[in-house]
């Protein structure tokens, strides 16, 4: 299964795009889900096993640009990277930003050791529920995958372009073992008022959501009902790892961007663990439920 949208540049290359770069947000319309089901009208719809290969273009994404969050002055003067978390859309997600599989974050920050960038988010899904709120539980389910770490091998596709299929874990890429996001990293060139990109990397969990879940003896991390006793599904954390070669940028001692983040959702059924399984490797000790060759 192909989960990787085209990036806009590769590694040898350069494209001229709005200037200066603006925060937006690439909405997937919901339908395009349906393909992974037998029935997708049907209450409980079943999953198709294998899955079908994504065939999301970037023409049926939808842009939402948020100008307030622009990279514009080079001098520092402006001291962006301070006001970032107050700068996002958060009170648009849920009302302009209708995407189940975008993060709603609210802070991001890099690791003390500026190898990283620490991302908070939280479950929209958990804002409203119980039998009041059906269609909109139904609708948010894809916040609850994003806890749900997959496992992906890289590929090469047409003219040596970086893509991804998930695996199992006996045969994912070491970084990709378990995953959820494709981390992409630019560099802003103010001279020639470009954005370069420099390499792509996989988002890495502080822990295993679903195992936490198990070990709370929980049947499932989808909650069909008002309960709202499942705290740790509340906030996400996850973090998108710098590219080795680029760590050299004195990040913390810059108050203007020096380096753009792309993050791009690899997109899955969620997993109802009481009937899908749990997908674990033996050395989380847990059930290992959940075949990913199917």
């Amino acid at each position: 299964l192909l989960q990787s949208p085209k990036r806009p540049v590769s590694s040898q290359e350069e494209k001229q795009i709005d200037w200066p770069p603006v925060l937006s947000a690439h909405l997937e319309p919901s339908s395009s889900y349906d393909s992974w089901y037998e029935n997708p009208s049907s209450k409980d719809p079943k999953i198709k096993k294998p899955l079908p290969l994504r065939g999301t273009r970037s023409q049926d994404l939808t842009r939402l640009n948020f100008p307030i969050l622009n990279y514009s002055d080079p001098s520092g003067k402006d001291s962006m990277c301070n006001k970032i978390p107050t700068l996002l859309p958060i009170d648009d997600f849920g009302t302009t930003i209708l995407d189940s599989y975008l993060p709603w974050i609210h802070d991001l920050f890099l690791s003390h050791d500026e190898k990283s960038v620490n991302i908070v988010a939280q479950n929209r899904r958990r804002c409203h529920k119980g039998k009041n709120h059906l269609d909109e539980m139904k609708f948010w389910e894809g916040q609850v995958a994003l806890f749900q770490p997959v496992a992906v091998k890289r590929i090469s596709g047409e003219n040596n372009e970086l893509n991804y299929r998930l695996s199992s874990h006996e045969e994912a890429d070491p970084d990709g073992l378990e995953t959820r996001f494709i981390c992409r990293f630019k560099k802003m060139d103010h001279m020639r008022r470009k954005v370069v990109y420099l390499g792509e990397t996989l988002s890495t969990y502080p822990f295993n959501y679903e195992f936490v879940n198990w070990r709370k003896k929980k049947k499932t991390m989808v909650e069909d009902t008002k309960d709202q006793t499942a705290f740790w599904l509340s906030p996400l954390m996850f973090h998108c790892p710098i590219p080795n070669e680029h760590q050299q940028f004195n990040l913390k001692q810059e108050t203007s961007p020096q380096l753009l983040l792309d993050i791009i959702p690899i997109r899955t059924p969620v997993r109802r663990n009481d009937r899908d399984g749990f997908f674990f490797h033996e050395g989380h000790g847990g059930p290992t439920s959940f075949d990913a060759k199917e």
